[in-house]
């Protein structure tokens, strides 16, 4: 099976969608979540918190993009990587 690169993003989209669907019925401005009072104040340090959590997130990327090029410029590949037998579509 051919993974294409549009069928890997739609996959992405459609993960992050059902990822968000929690945090949607959350965020209901509702009578009955403003009566439960389940929202809480923001300390004074949240845009440090989310700055940092951000850079450390892109700076993990960074770090994974730096490794996969490396392997594939020197590569590197092992043999549990390859396939046991030649596959071809001649059956």
């Amino acid at each position: 099976m051919k993974r294409t690169l549009t069928g890997r993003v739609m996959a992405t989209i459609t993960g992050a969608g059902f990822a968000l669907l929690p945090a949607l019925a959350i965020a209901d401005d509702g009578p009955a979540f403003e009566a439960a009072g389940r929202a809480i104040e923001t300390s004074g340090d949240v845009s440090m918190v989310v700055w940092g959590t951000v850079f450390a997130v892109i700076g993990l990327f960074v770090v994974t993009v730096l490794g996969y090029g490396y392997r594939q410029k020197r590569e590197m590949r092992w043999g549990f990587q390859e396939p046991d037998a030649p596959h071809d579509d001649h059956h």
